[in-house]
This record gives C-alpha cells, structure tokens and sequence, in this order.
C-alpha cells in the first residue's frame, strides 16, 4: 500500500500488554481494518459515451470485458448509450476495437479524464459516496 494512513487507537491506557503485546494489537487492528475495507486502486480512466443500436451491444459488452474496458451505465432508449471507462494508455486501441465491434456504426463521445476508485478484486468502479 502507498500513500496510506491507518490508524489505530486503543481506549485502554494500561501496560499490562507489554511492547510486544502492544505491537500485535494495533498490527491486528489495521490488518483487520484492511481486509474489511478491501484494496483500493486508483487509476485515470478516460470516459466515452457510445450510442449505437441494440444489435452491437452484446459485442460491446463481452469484447469491453475482454479488453478491461468498463461499462459504468448503460441506458435503454431506441438506442443504446454507455459509459465506458477506458484506461489513458489504450484510449487509441479503445477507438479502433469500437469501430471494428460494431463496422463503425457507433458514435463515440470523448468527455474527459477522471481518477476513478477500483476495487482491486473485481476491477469494477467503486462508486463514491
């Protein structure tokens, strides 16, 4: 971990643990603090609003899932529009995996660059509350 605080604070002020006592109990404390949260990563994902029929959008979702694109939303309309998050570093292979996917008949809407919190585990968005 990096760039990480934990604290840990004992409401009992006594000795009776000794160092080494005192050293496993906070040692423990975080450690249970960490595996209840679960490890965060934070990376820049550029974000794309796609628009395209109904028919592309099964390809879309299984090759996004292939490539570690990540489908944020997906909205129903008489199209269908998602938000997809693509890594900084593949946003050029984003654009041709796209309109090799659907033979270039999705639109594609760049509209910027966010730090987006992802949980390590399941590489999916955690969304902020």
């Amino acid at each position: 971990l990096t760039n990480t605080i934990i604290i840990v604070t004992r409401y009992f002020g006594g000795i009776m643990l000794g160092a080494g006592g005192l050293i496993r109990a906070y040692t423990e404390g975080a450690v249970r603090a960490i595996n209840a949260i679960g490890i965060v990563e934070v990376k820049p994902f550029s974000i794309y609003i796609i628009n395209t029929d109904y028919s592309n959008l099964g390809k879309i979702q299984y090759e996004s899932s292939n490539n570690n694109y990540i489908i944020k939303d997906v909205k129903y309309t008489d199209s269908v529009t998602i938000t997809m998050l693509v890594p900084c570093n593949k946003k050029e292979q984003f654009h041709d995996n796209l309109n090799n996917w659907t033979q270039g008949e999705a639109s594609i809407e760049y509209v910027n660059v966010e730090m987006i919190k992802i949980n390590k585990d399941t590489n999916k968005p955690i969304e902020s509350k």
